[in-house]
């Protein structure tokens, strides 16, 4: 993930440093603007499962096709340059499940499960007209999601993160707008503790103990790396 970050970096980097000069036009791209669109998301958990006698890490990954709205603000800065402040919200869900493989506690019930749904996007987008009709952005954002976890451990309610995207916008006369989107979503680690909840038969050789103990941590490093297509009226 971290490599395709970089990569989605230096074609930003690459397409604003050696775009011309274009005339006039940011005038067909300046203005509000509402859409609607299709998001196909890879989620991806770097996490470890860290226990007293034992440990498990690993990295677990979902694929989920989600639609979301969009609603922004164009404004001209000169002939060929403007900057989008706009934000999405993603209605859908992608959801991750892991345990610890140790001997001591390799059991369903130290299963926890997290789910990511609802994600939020708050951007500014410096683009360039490169006519009256197409139009190329780099897209930097703050995000927030909602998490559900689930299993015996704290619960955190939702994550932060940063956002890096680079597309392009074709502007029809008739006011429609279709945009293509690709970028990478990195949000801070999330850490858990267990519960400690007893049980019946949970525990090593299937004999009474907890489901996770209170000595266990677990923590994730969540990344989104996305591609996105939306169609919309400009205003």
């Amino acid at each position: 993930m971290n490599t395709l970050k970089k990569m989605i970096l230096a074609l930003v980097a690459v397409s604003f440093m050696s775009s011309p000069s274009y005339s006039d036009g940011a005038d067909s791209h300046k203005g509000i603007y509402l859409g609607v669109m299709t998001a196909f998301n890879g989620v991806e958990l770097d996490g470890k499962y860290q226990q007293a006698t034992d440990s498990t890490t690993g990295v677990a990954g979902k694929y989920a096709q989600i639609g979301g709205l969009e609603a922004g603000y164009g404004m001209q800065l000169g002939e060929s340059f403007l900057i989008d402040f706009g934000a999405t919200m993603i209605s859908g869900e992608a959801k991750l499940s892991s345990k610890s493989t140790g001997t001591a506690h390799a059991n369903s019930a130290s299963a926890v499960s997290l789910e990511v749904a609802d994600l939020l996007t708050y951007y500014i987008a410096p683009t360039i007209a490169v006519s009256d009709a197409t139009a190329l952005y780099a897209k930097f954002g703050w995000s927030e999601a909602d998490l559900k976890v689930v299993g015996d451990v704290t619960k955190p309610t939702s994550m932060d993160g940063t956002t890096v995207g680079f597309g392009s916008k074709t502007q029809f006369a008739s006011g429609i707008y279709m945009k293509t989107e690709a970028g990478v979503q990195s949000f801070d680690s999330i850490k858990m503790t267990g519960l400690g909840t007893a049980c019946t038969s949970c525990g090593q050789d299937g004999v009474a103990g907890v489901k996770v103990p209170t000595t266990t941590t677990i923590t994730a490093d969540p990344t989104v790396a996305y591609g996105s297509i939306s169609l919309g009226y400009k205003f």
